[in-house]
């Protein structure tokens, strides 16, 4: 089953992003691939509305209201990770785009075949960080995360919440296991049947509890110490110890 890809354009010209999105499908054509798109004519209402779970971002600069690079610093504050690229006819503007890791800009009017190179860069750096990211439906929303920015999970009740670094906390209904299986090769292990945590976040390890970098102790279950220490070991010859 080919991925399906979800993809917006900010483009308050509708000749403009009836091409993009014309130009979307027949990259689906071309190479397998599924987009799924949405479209806003504003900065604004783009961002009232985003969601944590978008590929790719397609953005004008030149937009009515807040101009696109002043959405895309706003972008960054919630979601650090989205790939974006900028739509412009300005390419002076274009290449501030490193101040918001813009991953490369598009000048009009468009081609196809400028648009299919910039387009398959983005899904190379997608399908490259795949791997490094889970997603979730929380109290507020979808929210994707990278599995290094985790310290550790803790189960509450029927809900999971995500201690993240930068004192952020995910509220999400779930269980443990799935998510412990999940997350194994990313250097997580359990201590006890609450907590899950991100090794390269550990600071102490103690007769019988673990101290993690934000302070955070986390009890070591009788049950689970063994295998723990063992997958502990195991992490640190792997990685050399390092964070």
């Amino acid at each position: 089953m080919r991925r399906e890809y979800r993809v917006v354009i900010v483009e308050d010209e509708a000749v403009y992003s009836d091409a993009l999105k014309d130009m979307l499908v027949r990259y689906e054509k071309d190479q397998n691939v599924s987009f799924n798109i949405t479209t806003y004519r504003n900065v604004e209402s783009f961002l009232a509305e985003y969601k944590n779970c978008y590929d790719i971002v397609f953005m004008d600069i030149e937009l009515p209201g807040m101009n696109g690079m002043d959405g895309a610093r706003r972008l960054r504050q919630i979601d650090p990770v989205v790939v974006l690229i900028f739509i412009t006819n300005m390419a002076q503007f274009a290449v501030q785009g490193y101040e918001v890791n813009a991953l490369d800009y598009i000048l009009k009017p468009v081609t196809y075949k400028n648009f299919s190179l910039k387009l398959e860069r983005a899904m190379n750096c997608i399908n490259k960080n795949a791997d490094k990211y889970i997603v979730v439906n929380g109290k507020n929303g979808i929210t994707r995360m990278n599995t290094s920015d985790i310290i550790y999970i803790e189960v509450r009740g029927h809900h999971l919440f995500f201690h993240l670094s930068g004192k952020k906390e995910v509220d999400v209904c779930g269980a443990l296991g799935k998510l412990s299986e999940e997350l194994r090769e990313f250097g997580f292990a359990q201590c006890n049947s609450c907590f899950l945590l991100n090794m390269k976040y550990i600071d102490v390890i103690n007769a019988m509890s673990v101290v993690m970098t934000d302070g955070t102790e986390l009890q070591i279950s009788k049950r689970k110490r063994k295998d723990f220490l063992n997958e502990f070991s195991a992490y640190v010859g792997k990685n050399g110890g390092g964070r």
